[in-house]
């Protein structure tokens, strides 16, 4: 069973393969997800690797190599994992023969994680994981904590709803940090859905008072209506 890479959304296909010098095609038995480069992952840089591999009347790849790859990372990480893959061997006249394939792969990251490599910080993060109470804004501090700037209640309209008519107001709830920036943003009241991700997007992008209680920033739980319009 193929693996997932943790926090990234990998595809693996091996349709439409090229093939050298056989009449029946190879299958994949067994492969892992190459792991995102770091690096490329924290850019929000997706891209594609093509892998030739040699696979034997076993099954077994007995050579693998880089065809291309849109960002040498990516066709590192794809050849070091293809290279443990096994498979169900080609056959010719129902002989298992050896064959030549490529195989592309392609590198997709998540919305999560191309939001977080826009704003240049973890938008989306595991509040479990934080030793710091996260407060209600109005039950615990007594207080609505609304964005900074005059603009913030409208929201960027979509350019390919351009002449559309569309309107919404979305709701967006998330949690404000003591640095005063939104995190884990989550549209809970929506009419159309082509407004959520710019809605997410405009409470990413928001910058807040931080919360306090006695004096102190705090984590707090907020909510805001973002309106979208022609």
């Amino acid at each position: 069973m193929a693996r997932r890479a943790l926090g990234t959304l990998l595809l693996m296909t091996i349709a439409g393969l090229s093939i050298e010098g056989a009449s029946t095609s190879v299958k994949l038995l067994q492969g892992g997800s190459p792991g995102y480069p770091v690096e490329l992952k924290e850019q929000g840089e997706e891209g594609v690797a093509r892998i030739r591999v040699v696979i034997g009347d076993v099954g077994n790849v007995m050579d693998a190599s880089i065809q291309s790859a849109s960002h040498p990372a990516f066709g590192e990480a794809a050849l070091d994992e293809v290279k443990n893959w096994h498979f169900a061997p080609a056959t010719e006249d129902g002989v298992p023969v050896s064959q030549t394939v490529t195989i592309p792969i392609e590198f997709k990251l998540p919305f999560e994680d191309k939001l977080n490599a826009a704003m240049k910080r973890k938008v989306f993060v595991n509040l479990d994981e934080l030793t710091d109470t996260v407060y209600s804004a109005k039950k615990d501090l007594g207080q609505r904590i609304k964005p900074k700037g005059k603009n913030s209640k409208t929201g960027a309209y979509p350019k390919k709803l351009k002449g559309s008519g569309l309107s919404d107001k979305v709701r967006v709830e998330y949690v404000i940090t003591p640095e005063g920036r939104a995190v884990n943003p989550k549209v809970v009241q929506i009419e159309h859905q082509e407004f959520m991700i710019p809605a997410i997007i405009q409470a990413a992008k928001f910058r807040f008072n931080p919360p306090t209680l006695k004096g102190k920033p705090v984590y707090a739980e907020e909510f805001y209506v973002i309106e979208f319009s022609e």
